[in-house]
């Protein structure tokens, strides 16, 4: 006869040697199984926030029961582990059980086989806090802090306006000699934090920062001083406030720059994804001569932060916004006493049907490569002048392979979901564009890590950057005007690919659409420190305006535009002198 249900259990309970009294029926239930648990609970892993460590969880300690069934006595083996759990010794692994931070039984850590590596946490007490921006900790200034430090800004600006113009381009020029050697220490630095920071390829960091130094020099900075800091131009601007972006490399550093030598004190927000290079250019300024080094203040803060911004924005005479539309409008609403917006612009690229060869082709891409497209400088469309079908035909495959040999000596930056996303969806559109009977051929990677659309119906649906161009064809440059007036307002610059006898057809383009400068092709991404970025002046904004009619709103724009774009005076010398279809050398070698 089979025993009932509630005997075979308690048999099964009995054989298993459960020690453990029985518990009143009126303890509540969660009382009883939280005691059951803690009777039970031996041994467990815990996530810490800097590594798997193990921690030995409370154990009720009662005194032995008795034993109920059979073999009431310790085993051999229940012997040495009850002997070992007294002594304090970590009692064996259980089934499964990963072998991560384990002890030995003299107490010391095993060897770990891998171990991931995080920031410090933020403790209590700590006046400043630790972010984590693509493997760059940066600090977080205390408002206390930044208050203390804009209180002597006041001084150091009045020491800075005492140096002499002169002495001042000096000091700037040392300072870019010393970046332009190959082994210098600030050089050094740079290359691996950014590296680190931004994820673009070692080589798109070099050509950032050679030409960003090369274009700091004692003839430059005098030829521009001597413009637009004449013995009519205004006071200096008590205090300007530099929001950066961090979306180029050196975004902003021509701004901070221009600041000293205008005799202005800043203080420097760096950007979240770039917090490196403004914080190594100040402390190689300041190194170079402590005066300039008392007149700034590079910090970081969370973009938006109430106490951050008021402070600051209350203090300055003047707000050089770089970023996003949101980030623009959001400094607006503050109600700064000048606002310069350095805002989302693009530029374009003309190729006369002269031009249109394999250097042509090498320059195109490497500039539409560089910093994957995130710069106002870089070409976003490429308007060709059409020989016929089968020559813009070979134009698009040779671009095509010249992006794919970039993607093995320069690769892209990781992209993040959103812009992965982007990318495939303008992609795909345009490929059912074509399926579709429309006037468009693409030619993208499979993985979306290029493309080149040539597009015909002229929509202008923009690029999603990542080393996406769109190419435009024309029957002549003349119609590029028309073509491109809906971009008018949004293009800083116009890069050029032609004969010296074509140029001023191109002059015409750029002045049409508002760009703000108008250059070879191959230097796009090299500007000079002229260029009136987002049409306003290097030194002449940063100077008090005679009129005060718009305190809270952008400068002025008829002391800040020049009339039509600014020429690269020593490139564009060199293609107006060569010969009619000629070209100049272009500063890097053709791989095409």
């Amino acid at each position: 006869m089979a025993a009932p249900a509630a005997q075979r259990r308690r048999r099964h309970r009995r054989l298993q040697r459960v020690r453990g009294r029985p518990r009143a029926p009126s303890h509540p239930r969660p009382l009883r199984r939280a005691a059951r648990c803690r009777a039970r609970r031996r041994r467990e892993r815990v996530r810490h926030d800097r590594a798997l460590l193990a921690a030995l969880c409370a154990r009720r300690r009662s005194p032995p029961l008795a034993a109920v069934a059979a073999h009431a006595r310790l085993r051999s083996g229940q012997r040495a582990r009850a002997a070992a759990r007294r002594a304090g010794a970590t009692p064996p692994r259980r089934p499964r059980e990963r072998r991560l931070g384990r002890r030995r039984t003299d107490g010391r850590r095993g060897t770990r086989r891998r171990r991931r590596h995080r920031a410090a946490r933020t403790r209590r007490g700590r006046g400043d806090a630790r972010l984590l921006a693509l493997g760059a900790v940066t600090t977080v200034i205390d408002p206390a802090a930044l208050r203390a430090r804009l209180d002597r800004l006041g001084e150091g600006g009045e020491t800075l306006r005492r140096i002499p113009l002169e002495e001042r381009i000096a000091i700037i020029d040392r300072v870019a000699a010393q970046w332009r050697e190959p082994g210098s220490p600030w050089r050094r630095q740079a290359l691996a934090a950014l590296s680190r920071t931004t994820g673009h390829a070692a080589a798109a960091i070099e050509y950032a920062l050679d030409h960003l130094w090369a274009a700091v020099t004692t003839p430059e900075l005098t030829a521009v001083a001597s413009r637009e800091l004449g013995p009519e131009a205004g006071a200096p601007e008590r205090l300007a406030f530099h929001s950066l972006a961090g979306n180029v490399p050196g975004a902003g550093a021509f701004g901070v720059i221009a600041a000293l030598l205008a005799g202005v004190p800043s203080v420097v927000k760096t950007a979240r994804h770039e917090p490196e290079l403004p914080a190594l250019v100040a402390t190689s300024i300041a190194a170079a001569d402590p005066r300039f080094g008392a007149a700034l203040v590079v910090a970081h803060w969370p973009g938006g932060s109430e106490a951050h911004e008021a402070l600051v924005v209350e203090r300055s005479s003047v707000v050089l916004a770089y970023g996003r539309a949101a980030t623009l409008e959001r400094l607006a609403a503050r109600a700064p006493r000048r606002l310069l917006r350095f805002g989302p612009r693009l530029s374009v690229a003309l190729v006369a049907r002269e031009a249109a060869d394999a250097a042509t082709v090498a320059a195109a891409a490497q500039q539409a490569a560089l910093f994957d497209q995130h710069g106002c400088l870089s070409p976003q469309y490429l308007v060709l002048e059409e020989t016929d079908a089968d020559a813009t035909a070979a134009f698009v495959d040779a671009l095509a392979a010249s992006f794919r040999r970039l993607a093995q000596t320069m690769p892209r930056a990781p992209l993040t979901l959103d812009e992965a996303a982007h990318v495939w969806r303008f992609v795909e559109r345009a490929r059912w564009r074509a399926q579709e009977g429309a006037a468009i051929r693409v030619v993208a990677d499979g993985d979306a890590g290029f493309g080149v659309i040539c597009d015909r119906t002229r929509a202008l649906d923009g690029s999603p950057l990542q080393r996406h161009l769109v190419l435009l064809p024309v029957d002549t440059l003349a119609d590029t005007s028309t073509l491109l007036a809906p971009l008018v307002g949004s293009v800083e610059a116009v890069g050029v690919a032609a004969p010296a006898a074509r140029w001023p057809d191109a002059a015409a383009v750029a002045a049409s659409c508002g760009a703000h400068r108008l250059c070879p092709l191959e230097r796009m991404q090299a500007p000079p420190f002229a260029w009136r970025q987002s049409g306003h002046a290097r030194l002449a904004s940063l100077l008090v305006p005679e009129s005060r009619d718009r305190p809270t709103g952008d400068a002025p724009r008829a002391a800040l535009l020049g009339h039509g774009p600014v020429w690269d005076e020593s490139a564009v010398a060199a293609h107006a002198g060569a010969p009619s279809g000629s070209r100049s050398p272009a500063p890097y070698p053709r791989s095409a």
